[in-house]
């Protein structure tokens, strides 16, 4: 199988490929006021977008937040960076969300 990032076959000059086109999982770390209604507007944000969450976990911090540490199944780049764009501007997210994506 190609190198995550790459669209190439055996023996062909590697070729990047655009990096709205990448398909992979992500890791996600956000942010977010700790207060009811919060999960169900991330939650929102990333369906709208084509994204579905494989694993969640929430870590209370001080001040009335907490990280939000979740990751997707495959889901294209574009689509989430669109849903992070809509995160910070949702009102919940109270930093800037950290991206991670995962190779398999």
């Amino acid at each position: 199988s190609p190198m995550l990032g790459f669209e190439n076959q055996p023996g062909e000059k590697i070729t990047l490929m655009s990096k709205d086109n990448i398909q992979t999982k992500y890791y996600l770390r956000l942010e977010v006021a700790d207060k009811s209604g919060t999960l169900a507007k991330i939650a929102t944000i990333l369906g709208n977008n084509s994204i579905s969450i494989e694993a969640m976990l929430q870590k209370p911090l001080k001040n009335a937040t907490a990280n939000l540490l979740l990751t997707t199944h495959t889901c294209v780049e574009k689509d989430i960076i669109k849903a992070i764009t809509e995160l910070e501007n949702s009102g919940v997210v109270i930093s800037k969300p950290a991206m991670i994506r995962i190779e398999e």
